[in-house]
């Protein structure tokens, strides 16, 4: 479960550390590289997430923007079965203190087999499927450099 101070949300997901990544994400996180030229100099999250309709998750982010400029944020939705689920781009202001969500300023359609580089700074979050199926996406973050 994740709790922003705005919303909460359920996601059925598996977070690993470095000693406990299967070997099939592994050879995907290696193809990522690979195919893309980024190499991760620190891991600082890995997971699978799934969602099945209705699970929308919170806007969030991955960083701080501070620190936007050497880290990156990968979502590779797994498969190309019959599903959907945007990813939303936010933008923000502050409220109380806080960063919160104001409107969508980008949507990028679910599409099976997609991967999506993006600054994980911004706010986002990713809507559910509007049907039956179950979703599942690698999240990958952290630390970079290009090759």
């Amino acid at each position: 479960q994740a709790t922003t101070d705005f919303c909460s949300h359920t996601i059925w997901g598996k977070s690993y550390m470095d000693s406990q990544v299967p070997y099939c994400i592994k050879h995907l996180i290696d193809e990522i590289q690979s195919k893309t030229g980024i190499t991760f100099t620190k891991v600082e999250y890995c997971g699978l997430n799934g969602q099945t309709k209705g699970i929308d998750a919170c806007p969030h982010w991955d960083c701080e923007p501070e620190i936007a400029h050497k880290n990156i944020s990968i979502l590779y939705y797994i498969g190309s079965f019959n599903s959907n689920g945007d990813l939303l781009l936010y933008n923000e202001d502050i409220y109380d203190g806080k960063r919160r969500a104001t409107d969508v300023y980008n949507q990028i359609e679910f599409v099976g087999n997609r991967l999506i580089i993006f600054d994980g700074s911004k706010l986002h979050s990713a809507k559910g499927p509007d049907n039956d199926t179950f979703r599942t996406s690698l999240i990958l973050r952290g630390q970079y450099a290009i090759n």
